[in-house]
């Protein structure tokens, strides 16, 4: 609580006119000085409005959805109640916004005069691209008609809102680590058993399920056959988010590494969904674990840890060389989330020969030049030069084993990943719809 009166300094100023009059003489002063007595004794009196009592002011603030996806918009509403004894004149009310959040409609303040049992309501709308914001109070002001004395109270009103990156619904999506876990689920684990797509035949064995002998191989080799099918188990995924600052470009008031973030959780999401277990790392300014884990828990968990990822650079991750790779089990899925620095190809060479390895790449050349003011020829030269770098850096890639998804952020993440990780036999027929022969 602070309290400002200028009741003193009033009364000061009448003293020195007064005294002033008296010493020179001047009547003309000791009747400037009456106008200032008079505004005085009326501030005197309409301090009494704002200090009659002790003052019981109770805020309580309600939301529409404490968590809900980027740029989508929250409804925040207040209430104060006067739970004093004596009536509140010129009340100001505002609440203390969050640093990040942007009001879209609505007022967040509001002047009024409340008496006992009373209530003031104020609504307002926000919305943010991606973040945790914690409301602590509410400022209010008690203030007299004339201005002179002025009380400022904080009333408590804590809450919190979170805005999730937005995400993709993605589909049909293979990956193929030389890993997986014994439970079941939608990978293809390279070995015969229960299954869709047929793996491959062998002797019968007692015990094997007739509707599983194949019966033209039996026929023609004169002896039991059962055909085998490959088994689909869930695999173990690690997210890598590059979070280095350095690898971001800002361009038009955007800023890649927001697309990467949403993109990060579209991925989340499309694993989790398919039964997988999913871990994340933020690679930046420090190292941020998400332990690997199952089900819809899990997601909320990566979620909110793509809610505070924050970019930043550091000496000791200024490469990926320091990606801690015992956080990960040998022969299971990574896919990194990064816009690629020329020392990033070696790195990922060696994570290849240990790991199966995914490269979502947002296209950094298109997005700046989609957002520049105006093109001339020394820009065009520019670009293409820095296209063939990129396009020479991620062939270094294709060639060493590692999947990359070349992906224009102003385009779906669907269409993108639809062509680059579809599984092969509909990536086969997609290719043979685009050339005008696929039966579909």
């Amino acid at each position: 609580m602070r309290e400002f009166r200028s009741l003193p300094l009033w009364a000061t100023l009448i003293l020195l006119l007064l005294a002033g009059g008296f010493l020179l003489r001047r009547g003309e002063i000791l009747l400037l000085a009456l106008p200032s007595l008079i505004y005085l004794i009326a501030g005197v009196w309409a301090n009494s409005s704002v200090s009659a009592g002790p003052i019981k002011l109770v805020a309580k603030r309600e939301l529409s959805d404490r968590q809900l996806p980027g740029h989508e918009e929250a409804v925040v509403r207040l209430e104060v109640r006067n739970e004093g004894s004596h009536r509140v004149s010129e009340l100001r009310l505002r609440d203390r916004l969050p640093q990040g959040l942007t009001v879209v409609e609505g007022e967040t303040g509001l002047v009024t005069s409340l008496g006992p049992g009373e209530r003031a309501e104020l609504e307002y709308r926000v919305t943010a691209a991606r973040g945790r914001f914690v409301f602590t109070g509410v400022e209010a002001a008690l203030a007299d008609s004339l201005g002179l004395n002025l009380l400022e109270l904080e009333l408590p009103c804590p809450g919190e809102l979170s805005f999730v990156p937005r995400f993709e619904e993605l589909k049909e999506i293979t990956i193929a680590p030389r890993r997986t876990r014994v439970y079941s689920g939608a990978v293809k684990a390279r070995l015969g058993g229960a299954g869709v797509e047929f793996f491959g035949t062998r002797e019968y064995h007692q015990g094997d399920e007739l509707r599983r002998i194949d019966w033209n191989a039996t026929a023609r080799l004169g002896r039991l056959i059962t055909a085998e099918f490959e088994q689909e188990r869930v695999a173990d995924v690690s997210l890598i988010l590059d979070a280095r600052a350095r690898a971001d470009v800002l361009a038009g008031g955007e800023s890649l590494f927001e697309y990467a973030v949403e993109a990060a959780a579209s991925l989340a999401r499309y694993f989790i969904k398919e039964g997988n277990r999913v871990g994340l790392l933020s690679y930046g300014r420090f190292l941020d674990w998400t332990f690997p884990g199952y089900g819809r828990w899990q997601l909320v968990k990566l979620l909110e840890a793509l809610t505070r990822v924050e970019k930043g650079d550091s000496v000791a991750f200024e490469g990926l060389e320091n990606i801690p790779r015992r956080l990960f089990p040998p022969g299971s899925q990574l896919v990194l989330i990064s816009r690629l620095l020329e020392g990033d190809i070696e790195v990922l060479r060696q994570l290849r020969a240990i790991y199966a390895v995914i490269v979502l790449s947002p296209d950094p050349l298109a997005f700046e030049l989609a957002r520049l003011p105006r093109r001339d020829r020394a820009v065009e030269l520019a670009w293409r030069i820095e296209r063939l770098k990129r396009e020479l850096m991620l062939a270094q890639l294709r060639e060493a084993g590692v999947r990359v998804i070349d992906w224009q952020v102003d385009q779906p993440l669907k269409g993108a990943v639809k062509r680059a990780l579809l599984r092969p036999q509909l990536q086969r027929r997609l290719l043979q719809r685009q050339r005008g022969r696929a039966p579909w």
